[in-house]
């Protein structure tokens, strides 16, 4: 005795084939846009570090600059004269060194130098953005 179905309940191989194509296809795209956003958080995150160090940079150097009455630089060295004590600004291996301790790395450029008019021009560069700020002495010497 033979039984023979009747009813085709069930999908064919290609129904198969056609939502598995979509499914990885669907997934491919959630995929990418959740990498996309990632990696764009994380881009976004280190220019706000570089920016956040940036700012902390030019808050010490405006501090130290009012609080001083002369500015000395040579090469990769400038000294700010403050009373009796010198505070020292050396640029190497794209790091900015305060008197011997690291205060910001991952600078391509930074430079203290006198306009002329009062003041002392600052230029930081980063990889991600430009700094440039003028400020004047408080004291004069």
């Amino acid at each position: 005795m033979k039984i023979r179905l009747t009813t085709e309940k069930g999908m064919t191989l290609l129904e198969v084939l056609a939502v598995s194509t979509l499914s990885v296809l669907l997934f491919g795209l959630i995929f990418s846009i959740l990498m996309n956003s990632i990696n764009h958080q994380n881009k976004e995150m280190d220019e706000t570090t570089q920016l956040t160090d940036v700012t902390y940079l030019l808050k010490v150097v405006t501090k130290d600059v009012r609080n001083s009455t002369k500015l000395e630089t040579n090469n990769q060295t400038m000294r700010l004269k403050s009373g009796t004590d010198y505070i020292t600004y050396e640029f190497t291996n794209n790091t900015i060194l305060r008197n011997g301790q690291p205060l910001g790395a991952d600078i391509t450029y930074f430079s203290l130098s006198n306009n002329g008019s009062g003041g002392v021009t600052v230029e930081i560069q980063t990889p991600a953005q430009q700094e440039v700020t003028i400020i004047y002495f408080r004291k004069a010497e």
